[in-house]
């Protein structure tokens, strides 16, 4: 839809690499605003670089840095993408799904979660630009509707009550009765989006 309205977009795919081009792309001047709605690069940087995403730390900095508008969702942050090599002591407590025959996606505990949550509060409350966090209150990725293993309703609740706590009161926050995956949740990042780009 962005592009049918003649904006230029790169996509960035959350795997380490990704991450850490796009936010060298935002330091070198060549991105003027940021959809970034996929942080989970984040976990491996929560387990010290572990895991198959790894290599992307301080995710959210550049943009905050050089004050461009950032559009952030914390999707994908329930999860780590592991092979089985890299499998947790606690891997079966934890659970996970294959998502190839090379890796997993492991669920991560409330608490670690929580605990990326503050630190996303905390990247973004140092933004010198316009910030807006939206919150999909249904699931933060795949596999995340009821019934389902990353069906997490009650930590996205405490999600949303640390946001409206830590977040700075210049940072506008909304929640949305939506999964991540929904294609209504996809408009709602489009109609965010573009009201973002008027600070450009």
């Amino acid at each position: 839809k962005l592009q049918a309205m003649g904006k230029e977009i790169i996509s960035f795919h959350s795997t380490g690499i990704g991450g850490r081009v796009m936010e060298q792309m935002i330091r070198d001047g060549h991105i003027k605003a940021v959809m970034d709605v996929t942080l989970h690069e984040m976990t491996a940087e929560y387990f010290g670089g572990y895991g198959y995403s790894k290599g992307a730390d301080n995710r959210l900095t550049a943009g905050a840095e050089m004050g461009i508008p950032m559009l952030v969702c914390p999707g994908g942050i329930d999860f780590i993408c592991l092979r089985k090599e890299e499998f947790f002591d606690d891997e079966e407590e934890r659970g996970h799904v294959w998502h190839n025959s090379e890796l997993t996606h492991t669920r991560l505990y409330e608490h670690e979660i929580l605990d990326i949550t503050r630190t996303i509060i905390e990247r973004l409350n140092r933004a010198k630009g316009k910030v807006t966090v939206v919150l999909p209150m249904q699931g933060l990725r795949t596999l995340s509707r009821p019934g389902e293993p990353f069906h997490k309703p009650e930590t996205i609740k405490k999600m949303r009550d640390l946001f409206k706590e830590g977040l700075k009161p210049e940072i506008e926050f909304k929640c949305y009765d939506l999964n991540f995956m929904d294609p209504e949740f996809a408009d709602v990042l489009v109609d965010e989006m573009l009201k973002l780009l008027e600070y450009v």
